[in-house]
């Protein structure tokens, strides 16, 4: 392979970037095993990959980190640059480790929903806040705000059942809400949790209706 290479630097027009690049980077590496090779190509990630040994079939079902993957000696890496139907837009730098090359699903939004009844709501809220403790640890900066409005989601699902109890916590954060508009509350955490906690309680002030 490397008596191979030395005659194509030998007649290529752009010898002289090839062979910089081939000395400083090329490497032929000798393994005992198509599951070695496979597992040296996927730590590799290459951009582009060309299996071109006897039995294809016996290694492309262990690789999976690549940009784009040419099979057998009849495929060239060039067919799939600019003719057989993929593209050249690849990932580099060992980053299809987690992503693939562009295709038409890059550029679709995926969006998710969720809708749950009351009894669902009481069941998961204690786990979620669970969650934010794991996550978080003790309340700070970033974080109170979530912690709080937990908090109080849990308490709105059982005042939903003590409509004056509800009444007088959801005046008790309109009021705060009042309070930030008019700048009486300048400390910028403590404003963005009042507005955070008045609007979470308005919207379920509807919710509640």
């Amino acid at each position: 392979m490397i008596a191979d290479v030395e005659a194509e630097l030998a007649v290529l027009s752009t010898a002289g970037i090839a062979r910089k690049s081939w000395e400083d980077y090329g490497e032929v590496i000798v393994v005992d095993s198509l599951k070695e090779a496979a597992a040296i190509s996927n730590d590799y990630a290459p951009e582009h990959l060309e299996v071109n040994i006897e039995t294809p079939d016996d290694i492309v079902e262990q690789l999976y980190n690549y940009g784009s993957l040419f099979i057998g000696g009849n495929t060239a890496e060039v067919f799939g640059d600019y003719a057989s139907g993929t593209n050249h837009t690849l990932p580099t730098v060992k980053a299809s480790r987690y992503t693939g090359g562009v295709w038409v699903g890059t550029f679709l939004k995926t969006c998710t929903h969720q809708s749950m009844s009351l009894e669902a709501s009481k069941a998961i809220a204690p786990r979620s806040q669970d969650g934010i403790r794991r996550r978080f640890g003790r309340p700070r900066k970033g974080c109170r705000s979530e912690k709080i409005m937990m908090t109080l989601f849990l308490t709105l699902l059982d005042a939903k059942e003590e409509k004056s109890k509800f009444d007088k916590l959801y005046e008790k954060y309109r009021k705060l809400m009042h309070y930030v508009a008019k700048g009486i509350l300048t400390d910028d955490q403590l404003a963005e949790d009042a507005v955070q906690e008045a609007f979470f309680f308005a919207l379920l002030k509807i919710f509640t209706r």
